[in-house]
């Protein structure tokens, strides 16, 4: 038996197709490390990696990993502050966290 792993995705710009579990560089990034970073982002609008790192219980390579791919689907949007890069969530990146927090409330599983 088959399963199909194609999800479409619709939004106002346009549909598009996109493979489950979503690979970011040949590595499969988990749904709940993202919400894990975005869910941080929320309460602080802005942060450093190393923030992210120790604040949202992300490993550093998770971290690095994910943020490329939050940021090429507009969820967050990185600057340079010096040597440092700052993270900071988008009205999309807040949006998309809106979404999950209706699906935990639809499944009864708490989302704090």
């Amino acid at each position: 038996m088959s399963i199909n792993r194609e999800v479409i995705l619709n939004s106002s710009s346009a549909t598009r197709k996109v493979v489950w579990p979503v690979k970011a560089t040949e590595e499969v990034v988990d749904i709940a490390v993202i919400i894990k970073i975005l869910k941080y982002l929320s309460k602080v609008k802005e942060a450093s990696i190393s923030d992210i790192v120790k604040n949202a219980h992300v490993s550093y390579s998770t971290t690095r990993t994910c943020i490329p791919l939050l940021v090429s689907q507009g969820l967050v949007e990185v600057r340079r502050e010096g040597k440092k890069k700052v993270v900071s969530i988008t009205r999309k990146g807040y949006d998309f966290l809106l979404a999950v927090a209706r699906v935990y409330a639809f499944l009864g599983i708490p989302f704090d």
